[in-house]
């Protein structure tokens, strides 16, 4: 999107929470065939870890030996609804569907020139993915302009889970200015 606001001729200041578009080509497990299973598998249990604390290792082992894609769904999408079960289960499978199809995208995006925005990335100190990715996550590749990283103590999903502890809203809001 901040390439097509900038096509437009339109002023574009890019924030990144523990993000990059390039963030999937860094960690990606699913360059051959075989992998690709695995791949979805990530994903599906990204998704629950995002509504579920604790995932059981018993719901790893069970997406591992399913298959068709369907049947991971409806299998994630039934360990979801045990947790929320006054939410509709066709409702949930529409919502794992679109969630993997996004994933998918960003898996195949590649940005076709590089941004001329301001851009900040608010980085989580302690995901564990970004231990084995560039400290950047590759943004410098795909900025024009210096990049400005801000370190925040806690994972990925810190951002959510306590933005009043880490001071987000100051963060974001002096971004701003």
């Amino acid at each position: 999107m901040a390439l097509q606001l900038e096509r437009q001729n339109k002023k574009v200041e890019l924030v990144l929470l523990d993000g990059s578009p390039l963030w999937k080509h860094l960690i990606d497990i699913s360059g051959g065939e075989d992998l690709h299973g695995q791949w979805e598998n990530a994903i599906l249990l990204g998704f629950l870890t995002q509504y579920i604390r604790s995932i059981a290792p018993v719901v790893f082992k069970e997406l591992a030996k399913r298959q068709p894609l369907q049947d991971k769904l409806n299998y994630t999408a039934r360990v979801l609804h045990e947790s929320f079960p006054d939410i509709n289960l066709e409702d949930i499978n529409f919502l794992l569907s679109s969630f993997l199809a996004r994933a998918e995208c960003g898996k195949k995006y590649e940005p076709s020139r590089k941004i001329k925005a301001k851009t900040v990335l608010v980085k989580a100190t302690k995901t564990k993915e970004s231990k084995n990715v560039p400290e950047d996550y590759g943004l410098r590749d795909v900025c024009e302009q210096e990049l400005n990283i801000i370190e925040v103590e806690g994972n990925h999903y810190c951002f959510y889970e306590k933005p009043l502890e880490l001071c987000l809203p100051d963060i974001l809001n002096n971004i701003l200015e």
